[in-house]
């Protein structure tokens, strides 16, 4: 497994989460946000780049790496 920091920004702040490569498919990973939910679960956990663009933030407008 590989990963990396992925860096974004959306018309409020900037925020940055893991990216890991698993069998070839990239999923990212916010484990500081999720942690701050006070409900729990896994919503940020194993995302894909389509369900990041949903929460505003397009694969496009993402940086993998660091800068």
């Amino acid at each position: 497994m590989d990963a990396s920091i992925a860096l974004g920004s959306d018309a409020e702040a900037s925020h940055a989460w893991n990216i890991l490569c698993m069998d070839d498919q990239f999923y990212y990973v916010d484990p500081t946000y999720e942690s701050s939910r006070s409900n729990g679960g896994f919503r940020f956990f194993g995302m894909s780049g389509a369900d990041r663009a949903v929460d505003g933030y397009p694969e496009g407008e993402i940086t993998i790496g660091v800068m």
